[in-house]
Order: structure tokens, then C-alpha cells, then sequence
């Protein structure tokens, strides 16, 4: 079992069917993994997200509001807290970034320049970015999960 993070952007990759596709997600990446901590960024109060906080809380996720969000402010706060978590959590082997847009491209570059391994999770055939896929050590669609 690796030591992970999870960073997900909820409003990048929002399933929109009921809270079984999250509990697929999260059942998949505790197969090989060992959840040390996971955090999902949002404007919680849009009816697009809010019902799935929720299920996120009840996971062990840390639930970070930006209200009214700017463009990106979600990625400059899982930025920072994926290289914080780099420094944080010793031992860390892997974070799963579940987002798909080219912003976490320099978050990708140092988790690897510390030795962590980053999967990506994200909408493959809809918004994800090909330079961000070529960074990652593996990447998914969070349908196949």
C-alpha cells in the first residue's frame, strides 16, 4: 500500500451521477493505496457540488471553500497544498490528483522532483490536458474507475 494524498478539484472533475461513481473512485484508489489525506476545493454552495460534500466528509475529506471562486483559485490551492503535503507527510510515495487542466503542471514536476509519484484522475475525453497526461505517472478516466 502506497502512502497517498488526494487533491481534487471538484469543479474540473464533478461527476454528475449519484454519490455510488465517488464511492467507485475512492473505492478504487484504496486497492493500492493508503490514504493519508485527501482534500477537495470548490464554491461549495453551487447545486452542481454541493450534494457531494457530503459524501466527501464522510471519506475523511478536508472540504475547501473558495466562495464567489475566481478563475483557478481552486488550482493555486491545491498547488500549495500538494507541495506542502510533499514536505508534511513523510514518506508520501503518491498523490492522485484528481483534476484534468494544464495549471497542475508545475504541482506534477516538483511532487516528481521529490520522488512522489502522481496519478491523474480526470475526465479524459472532455477536459483534460495533454501535457498534463504526458507529466503524470499514470492517468485514468474516472468513469473507468
Amino acid at each position: 500500500m502506497k502512502k497517498t494524498a488526494i487533491l481534487w478539484d471538484i469543479e474540473n472533475v464533478n461527476p454528475k451521477a449519484d454519490d455510488s461513481v465517488i464511492a467507485g473512485i475512492l473505492e478504487s484508489i484504496s486497492r493500492d493505496s493508503s490514504v493519508h489525506y485527501a482534500m477537495a476545493a470548490a464554491d461549495w454552495t453551487k447545486s452542481t457540488i454541493k450534494s457531494k460534500a457530503a459524501i466527501l466528509a464522510a471519506n475523511g475529506f478536508e472540504l475547501f471553500h473558495l466562495p464567489k471562486s475566481q478563475k483557478d483559485s481552486s488550482d493555486f490551492a491545491l498547488t500549495a497544498k500538494g507541495v506542502e503535503l510533499a514536505f508534511q507527510i513523510p514518506g508520501l510515495e503518491r498523490v492522485i490528483l484528481i483534476a484534468g487542466d494544464a495549471d497542475f503542471r508545475p504541482l506534477i514536476r516538483t511532487l516528481r522532483k521529490y520522488g512522489i509519484e502522481v496519478r491523474v484522475v480526470c475526465d479524459v475525453a472532455n477536459n483534460a490536458s495533454e501535457e498534463l497526461l504526458t507529466l503524470a505517472d499514470e492517468y485514468l478516466d474516472f468513469r473507468d474507475l
